[in-house]
C-alpha cells in the first residue's frame, strides 16, 4: 500500500504497515573513565556539528581525534583531559548537549570574538592548516599536555604501603646510625 505524498524511500523507512520510522537510539557511553579527548572520532564530529553548524562533518571529518579535541576546547573550554564521567552523561547525545551549553557560555562572553574564531577555524580547516588552528588554541591558553594519554599511577594496596613504610623506616634508621658514627665534632 502506497502512502500518499511519500517517496519510495519513506515507504521503506515506514515499513509495510505505514508506521512511522524508528527514532535513532542514542549510543550509550560504556566507559565513563575515558577523557573528552578520547571520545571516538565519530562522536566528536557529531558533537561539533551540534555545537556549531559551520563545523559540520564535511569540514571536520578529516580531522584527527586530538585535533577535534583542540577545536572543542577552543569552542567550549572543556579540557580534553576531563573524564567523560564528570559530565554525568549516559550517552553521546547528552555529551553533545553539554558541549553545546558550555559553548553557549563561551559565546556569551564575547560574541564577535567567538564568531571570528569560528570563521578562522573554518577557513583553516578548508585549507587543511591545522597547525594554525593549534597556534590559535595556544594563544588562548591551550596546554598540549592535556592531550597526553598518560595513565594515572595505580593505587598502592594497604599491605604494600605498610611494607614500604617499614623498609623506609629501616633505611632511615640505618642512615641515621651511619651519620651518627661519622659525624665530626668541632671543639674550640
Amino acid at each position: 500500500m502506497m502512502l500518499q505524498g511519500s517517496t519510495p524511500t519513506a515507504q521503506l523507512a515506514a515499513g509495510s504497515e505505514g508506521e512511522s520510522p524508528k527514532k535513532k537510539q542514542p549510543i550509550k557511553i560504556t566507559t565513563a573513565s575515558i577523557t573528552l579527548g578520547q571520545i571516538p572520532k565519530c562522536h566528536q564530529v557529531d558533537a561539533l556539528e551540534v555545537v556549531c553548524t559551520k563545523l559540520d562533518a564535511t569540514r571536520s571529518g578529516t580531522c584527527e581525534q586530538d585535533e577535534l579535541a583542540v577545536i572543542h576546547w577552543m569552542l567550549n573550554r572543556l579540557r580534553p583531559d576531563m573524564k567523560v564521567g564528570d559530565l554525568r552523561c549516559g550517552d553521546y547525545d547528552q555529551v553533545a548537549e553539554k558541549f553545546k551549553l558550555a559553548t553557549e557560555r563561551v559565546r556569551e562572553s564575547s560574541p564577535a570574538d567567538f564568531d571570528y574564531m569560528v570563521d578562522k577555524i573554518v577557513h583553516y580547516l578548508q585549507k587543511s592548516q591545522f597547525d594554525k588552528i593549534l597556534d590559535m588554541a595556544l594563544e588562548l591558553g591551550f596546554d598540549p599536555e592535556w592531550l597526553s594519554r598518560k595513565k594515572r599511577p595505580k593505587k598502592v594496596k594497604a599491605m604494600d604501603r605498610m611494607a614500604m613504610s617499614k623498609s623506609y623506616k629501616k633505611q632511615e634508621e640505618a642512615a641515621a646510625d651511619q651519620g651518627a658514627g661519622s659525624s665530626v665534632v668541632l671543639t674550640g
